[in-house]
C-alpha cells in the first residue's frame, strides 16, 4: 500500500492553508470561491482526519491552536516545495499559451502589472488576452463557442456552470478635479448636484445607485450631464474641472500621477467584484492551473484587503 494514501485530500489542505492565513470563514470562502459552510466542513473533516484540534471557534471567529500553527508551517512548506517544483522543472523547456478574456478597465488599470510579474516567473507560459467592456462579462462567458481557457468576470460571483476565484473587491468613489476642489471631500453629499455629472454610456444608472447609497435623492432630473466617448476622455474631462464622475476608488492610483484628482466622498460604495472563472464542464489545462494558482496568490498579496 502506498504511504501517500495516508495524506489528507488536497481540498482539505488548501482550505486549511487559507483559513490559517485569514482566520475568517467568510474571507476564506471568498478566496476559494466556495460557501462558508463548505469551508467549515472541510476544516472539521481535516481535524478528524489528522486527529488534531487545529482551530478554536468562538463568537469572535477562528483562532489557530499551537498544534494548528505547527501544522500550518508544515503544510505551507509542502506547498512551497510543490510550487518551486513547478517553477523549476515542469515548464523549463516547454512553451505553452493560455487564452484569457479580460474586462477592459480592469485589464488596463490592474491586470497589466500582474501579467508582467507572471511572465517573469513563467517565461515559457504566454498569455493571450482579449479585452472586452466590463458589462459584457456580467452574464458570464459562453466557453462552448471559443477556445479560451478562462475569463475574468465582473459581477456578483454567481454564474452557472463556472468555477470562480475572487480576485478583487471593488468600491466606487466620486472624483473631481484636484485644483477645483483643493483636495477636500464634500461635507454635504447633496452638493454633488452643484456640478455637471459625467455619465457613462456603459453604466448610465451609476449615479442613481450612488446617490441612493449616500442617502441623498436622485438628483439627475433637469441637470447638466456630460457623456464621455472613451475612458481617456472621461478622466480628461474631470481633470479639466468640467464635471465630476464615478469610478472604482483604486483607479485613482493609475490615473493620478500628476495629482490631478480628488475623491469627493469619504465612504466606500460597494460595487461588482472581479473573479477569475473557468467552465466546470471542461478540464482545466495544466498551464492554466499554474496561472490560476499564481494569480490567486498575487490577488491576496496585492488586490484583496487584509
Amino acid at each position: 500500500m502506498s504511504r501517500f494514501r495516508a495524506l489528507p485530500p488536497m481540498v482539505m489542505l488548501t482550505t486549511f492553508e487559507s483559513a490559517s492565513r485569514n482566520l475568517n470563514i467568510k474571507k476564506t470562502a471568498e478566496e476559494l470561491g466556495v460557501t462558508p459552510s463548505a469551508v467549515s466542513l472541510q476544516l472539521k473533516n481535516l481535524e478528524e482526519y489528522v486527529g488534531i484540534k487545529l482551530f478554536n471557534r468562538g463568537s469572535e471567529g477562528l483562532s489557530i491552536t499551537e498544534q494548528g500553527k505547527n501544522y500550518f508551517e508544515t503544510v505551507r512548506g509542502a506547498f512551497e516545495v510543490l510550487l518551486n517544483g513547478v517553477n523549476g522543472d515542469l515548464y523549463q523547456n516547454k512553451q505553452e499559451e493560455i487564452r484569457i478574456v479580460i474586462p477592459r478597465n480592469f485589464g488596463i488599470s490592474f491586470f497589466k502589472d500582474a501579467l508582467c510579474e507572471f511572465e517573469k516567473d513563467f517565461p515559457n507560459i504566454k498569455i493571450k488576452t482579449r479585452l472586452i467592456p466590463e458589462h459584457q462579462t456580467q452574464q458570464g462567458i459562453n466557453f462552448n463557442n471559443n477556445d479560451y481557457d478562462g475569463a475574468i468576470l465582473w459581477g456578483n460571483g454567481i454564474w452557472s456552470n463556472m468555477n470562480t476565484v475572487l480576485l478583487y473587491k471593488a468600491a466606487l468613489g466620486v472624483f473631481g478635479s484636484g485644483r477645483l476642489f483643493n483636495k477636500c471631500v464634500l461635507e454635504d453629499y447633496s452638493e454633488l448636484a452643484d456640478y455637471p455629472w459625467l455619465i457613462s454610456w456603459t453604466f448610465p444608472m451609476q449615479w442613481v445607485w450612488v446617490t441612493r447609497f449616500l442617502g441623498v435623492p436622485d438628483l439627475r432630473t433637469n441637470r447638466n450631464e456630460i457623456y464621455a466617448s472613451s475612458h481617456e476622455e472621461w478622466w480628461r474631462t474631470i481633470a479639466e474641472g468640467s464635471g465630476i464622475g464615478i469610478s472604482e476608488r483604486n483607479m485613482l492610483k493609475y490615473h493620478d500621477q500628476d495629482d490631478l484628482f480628488v475623491n469627493l466622498i469619504d465612504v466606500k460604495i460597494p460595487a461588482y467584484d472581479y473573479y477569475l472563472s473557468s467552465p466546470q464542464n471542461r478540464q482545466e489545462r495544466e498551464p492554466f492551473v499554474v496561472f490560476k494558482d499564481w494569480l490567486k496568490n498575487y490577488a491576496i498579496n496585492n488586490w484583496l484587503e487584509k
